[in-house]
């Protein structure tokens, strides 16, 4: 009976953010990818004698080392896992959990149940008061004789110096992580063009409109719904083949998700893409992407999601729902701090997923120039159903143009109900906006007021 050892980076998003330079977050991005390869821990570890293994019945995820190891072995393993992964990356927070069973899907329980008390390991305090800090990061000091921390530095070194053949850029400037060059290369050929990635945020907020201010930016979180409850029931059934095969399928799931997504959301015009990608491992997603074009990414996501796992078989007698994916969203200027769009977007995540009860593909978002950093008390989260439902209600918000639904959102932001419904009826007689009459008698006000807000950044 294997014994399972899984080490992963945690607080990823948070950790790639810490640097504000786009250059220095590829870095870490690059650094995550290449350091929890199973094959380059195995490399290192040859000769042991701690029976290190490649775990196969595990996803590709960057930020995640999944391993068999020897019984009895398990802890000494960790700590000599965390200990490689910390001198490539001095500041990030790593953890380990480990289980036998018959199975990776049988051991999923017992390794979800050690998250929250797992073997951990946590980056050096700065505690000399008198030290310098970082120019880039402005979190840890710096080494001697240099501008930077070691993190900073290890970025650096990760950042714009990787070997990839002719599309390599002598300066680093149009580099990108791992990721990014993954998602690059499988776009560019299944679109039959050659983008290239951006340089900065500045230069991906102007893909925006012409008809738009080009000055914005969204950040996206994407995480699965009841992947906690799918494993579990999947393991009950005791089917060796599923058990193999099922987390890899996750995974290339999410990833297919994300080409087809980021290759949905490129327009005739583009020579860069429209997307930065920051993370993907397993069922998480984090990206950049140009603010008008946020809805069609994640409304491409969600449903190319959906249908990989149509295809994944399952035996007949097997009743579990399928997980899907759900999304926060942030829609920031370009300048507005990326840690803090991290963050915010993580909130909307879960906001997503409390409003629904994970039960399905759903959104929710802020729009940090219209309500600040905190969302209106209105504000819910859209499932993907019901936004399919409502199409002829957004598009008929959205022909009103930017002025009209300015003006529709005043409206709808004060008063009584009866006065607010009476107030947007009058309007809509006067200016012959006859569909908007019509969902003023059927949509909840609220449900007008996020409709209302979403969009602002929907384009056709």
């Amino acid at each position: 009976m294997p014994t399972y050892l899984d080490v992963a980076a945690v607080r990823i998003q948070h950790y790639i953010a810490r640097t504000p330079a786009l250059r220095l977050r590829r870095g870490a991005s690059w650094l995550l990818s290449t350091a929890t390869s199973s094959d380059s821990v195995l490399e290192y570890f040859t000769g042991t004698g701690l029976g290190i293994a490649r775990n196969r019945d595990a996803g590709d995820a960057d930020g995640i080392i999944a391993l068999t190891v020897d019984r009895h072995a398990e802890r000494q393993a960790a700590e000599h896992v965390m200990l490689y992964l910390r001198e490539l990356l001095p500041a990030v927070e790593l953890q380990a959990v480990w289980a036998t069973a018959d199975s990776y899907l049988d051991a999923y329980p017992a390794l979800a149940a050690q998250r929250s008390c797992p073997l951990v390991s946590m980056p050096p305090q700065a505690d000399f008061s008198l030290g310098t800090t970082c120019e880039e990061c402005r979190v840890d000091l710096r080494i001697a004789g240099g501008a930077m921390c070691e993190d900073c530095l290890a970025r650096d070194r990760g950042a714009g110096r990787r070997d990839f053949g002719v599309d390599k850029a002598q300066d680093g400037s149009e580099d990108a992580s791992a990721i990014e060059r993954a998602v690059l290369d499988s776009v560019n050929k299944r679109r039959s063009v050659h983008l290239r990635p951006v340089r900065h945020f500045e230069e991906l907020a102007r893909l925006g409109s012409v008809q738009g201010n080009r000055n914005h930016v969204a950040t996206v979180a994407l995480d699965g719904n009841g992947m906690g409850a799918f494993f579990t029931a999947l393991a009950h059934t005791g089917n060796a083949e599923l058990n193999r095969y099922i987390s890899p399928a996750i995974s290339a799931a999410t990833r297919e998700a994300l080409t087809a997504a980021t290759a949905g959301a490129i327009r005739p015009n583009d020579r860069t893409l429209p997307v930065i990608a920051h993370v993907s491992g397993g069922d998480d997603v984090v990206v950049s992407v140009v603010a008008d074009r946020a809805w069609t990414f994640v409304d491409g996501f969600q449903r190319a999601f959906t249908n990989e796992l149509k295809k994944v078989q399952l035996p007949t007698d097997v009743r579990v729902e399928m997980p899907s994916m759900s999304a926060g969203v942030v829609f920031a200027h370009q300048k507005f701090p990326y840690a803090r769009a991290v963050r915010l977007a993580d909130d909307m995540l879960r906001k997503a997923k409390h409003d629904t009860q994970g039960a399905q593909a759903a959104v929710c978002w802020l729009d940090v120039t219209e309500d600040g950093e905190q969302a209106p008390t209105w504000r819910r989260a859209f499932t993907r159903d019901e936004l399919d439902g409502h199409a002829d209600a957004v598009k008929a918000i959205a022909d009103l143009g930017n002025t009209g639904r300015q003006t529709l959102q005043r409206l709808l932001s004060t008063g009584p109900e009866e006065e607010i419904i009476a107030a947007v009826v009058s309007w809509a007689r006067r200016n012959g906006h006859t569909e908007i009459r019509r969902l003023s008698g059927h949509l909840d006000i609220d449900d007008m007021r996020g409709l209302a807000a979403y969009t602002r950044w929907w384009r056709p």
